[in-house]
């Protein structure tokens, strides 16, 4: 039974890191947005206003398209999928 509860934390810990390392690649992401896509960078402030912690975990979210998170989408040239979501969040539709 003591094993299984240290599996669990460690599993746990595991967990915790890995969280920290997505938000990481979602505020880096988020930076290269604002650097190469003024159009993106205007829409996601519409959707999150000033708040980049939220805008970063929402980049690096899985469970959209074909259970991806909006990194993996602009990486597969789905921009315009991108696009599409951040317009209904800042118009209510969806979070």
């Amino acid at each position: 039974m003591m094993q299984e509860v240290t599996s669990f934390a460690a599993f746990a810990g595991e967990l915790a890191g890995l969280r920290r390392r997505q938000k990481e690649l979602g505020f880096a992401a988020l930076a290269q947005i604002r650097r190469s896509d003024k159009e993106l960078a205007e829409l996601l402030q519409d959707a999150f206003g000033l708040d980049d912690e939220k805008a970063a975990e929402w980049l690096a979210q899985a469970g959209f398209a074909a259970h991806t998170s909006p990194i993996e989408l602009l990486a597969t040239g789905r921009r315009n999928g991108v696009r599409s979501m951040l317009v209904s969040i800042s118009r209510g539709l969806c979070a």
